[in-house]
């Protein structure tokens, strides 16, 4: 499943370069379908996925995954934001295939899952009162 979220995270639907037109013909296609379930699960299922046996040549999908997902959607914020150690160590898997963008990916899964700690499942719910 983490393949597959990122995966799909990393189509040209999700370019920032899109126009209105394309969006709402994408949107109506139902391309976006996917795309609440991938946001919210690719860190866990990615951690589930590192946590079980992982052969090399699952290392390498995974990374070139990573890279591309990393390209497409990572921007610097400026701020030092730091990873618990928890954190390092259910992504040790990779840093131990010394993948120069370690820290990045570091970064950027732990700011999606504070993002859920912050504003939780019900952020919906709580924007409606």
């Amino acid at each position: 499943m983490a393949s597959l979220c990122l995966g799909y995270l990393s189509l040209p639907a999700f370019y920032g370069s899109l126009g209105d037109e394309s969006v709402k013909d994408l949107l109506s296609l139902g391309y976006y379908a996917f795309l609440d379930y991938a946001v919210r699960y690719w860190t866990s299922h990615l951690k589930s996925m590192l946590t079980n046996s992982v052969d090399e040549a699952g290392a390498i999908s995974v990374i070139n995954l990573l890279q591309q997902f990393l390209s497409m959607h990572y921007r610097s914020s400026g701020a030092n934001i730091k990873v618990p150690n928890e954190t390092r160590e259910a992504f040790r898997f990779l840093q131990l295939r010394q993948w120069p963008n370690f820290e990045q990916f570091l970064q950027v899964s732990h700011a999606t899952d504070e993002q859920f700690r912050t504003f939780g499942e019900s952020a919906a719910v709580n924007y409606a009162h």
